[in-house]
């Protein structure tokens, strides 16, 4: 099953770092590490509004 999630975050530091925390805890969340970043959508002044998919597979 395929979900996606618009998060609107600020980047406090670098954008790799923020991304990264995020995946992680969305991996956390959801118990999948298929948590992939689809697109970064800039709203200026460190401002962004990122698509995560999760991938999750039922068993």
């Amino acid at each position: 099953m395929k979900e996606q999630f618009f998060i609107d975050i600020e980047a406090s530091d670098s954008l790799s770092e923020t991304l990264q925390k995020l995946i992680d805890t969305k991996r956390a969340e959801t118990g999948s590490h298929n948590v992939f970043i689809q697109n970064v959508i800039p709203l200026g002044d460190k401002r962004f509004t990122v698509i995560l998919e999760v991938v999750q597979e039922i068993y």
